[in-house]
């Protein structure tokens, strides 16, 4: 199926799909390249037709792969903009508002927040989960693999933790289950990654007050006010059915105050295309609305993937944003496309000054909340 996050820039002759040898990340020498982190409406789409674009465009001397264990290379943002065509609903137009830049520090602290429920691996009798298991092959433990190597291969200094929610709670935690305390240690996190299993329910809003604290104060620690990234990664698959002392407007607002964006990677009923792929009529746009909403709020991206294998790849090209920083694009639709509606059409990057096309064009598409 289409990758439905990924743009291909100028020079690039196709899309390296999971299990090629390098990766999405190999073989682009001194070449512009533009990587798509997912369209997401605002959460005032209704009253502003408003969606963000978050993108990341770099040029680079080099940016290698898994296989030869180089570091991700990153250069300059180019000067490019993006054209941004809406084929449905028929008569809809977008216009170009902002385009803002999110850049990344020398150094940063990171932190990944697995979801390890019972439906990430767990086949349930009919009724209670048709749709499960969402995550059998285990790939969102080779996504965290993945992505602490190459974050910590190119900003080395940096600290990252691993956490998931559902089986249980280390010590000190109500809901949170430490993998591997923050580190720059790559090993340490590798291993971290594999205790991950999959039991219990969803604690998503409990989990990420824990950790935002817990962050913060290794943060303080280690940090000081030395200018940092920082960022929290959650991949889930559902929706928040468990929590008790944390709502989603407390998460929003603690985050925002410790001005830690938190970036969502939604795959089975968290994904924009869950009816079609799971052939199913049951409904996730309360679940989309409030991973949306926390991304949107707290800065930071929500990413859909079309199927639990495309969350490795993108794990590689959150790796490049966090470490080399990425642009939110943001567009007006108009007429404002009414609630339910599928929302489909392309992206094309630009050259501003002469007009012409820079790079191949991707579809991308959402349900309007």
């Amino acid at each position: 199926m289409k990758k439905r996050y990924v743009v291909l820039g100028a020079g690039m002759t196709g899309l390296l799909a999971v299990g090629c040898t390098e990766g999405i990340l190999g073989g682009l020498l001194g070449q512009f390249f533009l990587l798509f982190l997912g369209a997401t409406p605002a959460p005032t789409f209704g009253q502003t037709g408003e969606v963000e674009f978050n993108l990341v465009a770099q040029t680079g001397e080099e940016v290698s792969g898994e296989e030869n264990g180089d570091a991700v290379e990153g250069g300059a943002e180019p000067d490019v903009s993006y054209v941004i065509n809406v084929f449905k609903p028929e008569g809809t137009t977008a216009t170009l508002e902002e385009i803002a830049t999110n850049p990344a520090e020398e150094v940063g602290t990171f932190s990944v927040l697995l979801d390890s429920s019972g439906s990430m691996e767990n086949t349930y009798t009919s009724g209670v989960c048709d749709t499960c298991p969402h995550d059998k092959s285990r790939l969102r433990v080779e996504a965290t693999k993945r992505l602490s190597k190459e974050v910590l291969k190119k900003l080395p200094e940096s600290r990252m933790g691993l956490f998931d929610f559902g089986p249980g709670a280390s010590d000190g935690f109500q809901t949170t289950r430490v993998l591997t305390p923050y580190t720059s240690d790559i090993d340490t996190l590798q291993n971290g990654a594999n205790a991950t299993v999959s039991d219990g329910g969803t604690y998503i809003n409990d989990s990420l007050c824990e950790i935002l604290d817990y962050m913060n104060g290794d943060i303080q620690e280690h940090f000081q006010t030395k200018p940092i990234t920082k960022a929290i990664v959650l991949v889930s698959d559902g929706q928040d059915t468990e929590s008790t002392f944390c709502t989603l407007d407390d998460v929003i607002e603690k985050a925002k105050t410790l001005e830690i964006p938190i970036h969502v990677v939604g795959l089975g009923p968290a994904s924009e295309d869950f009816q079609e792929l799971f052939n199913t009529a049951e409904k996730n746009d309360d679940l989309l609305t409030d991973l949306r909403r926390l991304a949107a709020e707290t800065g930071g991206f929500y990413a859909s993937v079309t199927s639990e294998r495309d969350v490795v790849e993108l794990a590689e090209v959150i790796a490049i944003g966090l470490t080399g920083g990425y642009t939110t694009t943001t567009v007006v639709l108009e007429p404002i496309p009414e609630s339910g509606t599928e929302v489909v059409g392309e992206i094309c990057p630009v050259d501003p000054k002469s007009g012409d096309k820079a790079g191949e064009c991707e579809p991308w598409s959402f349900v309007a909340p």
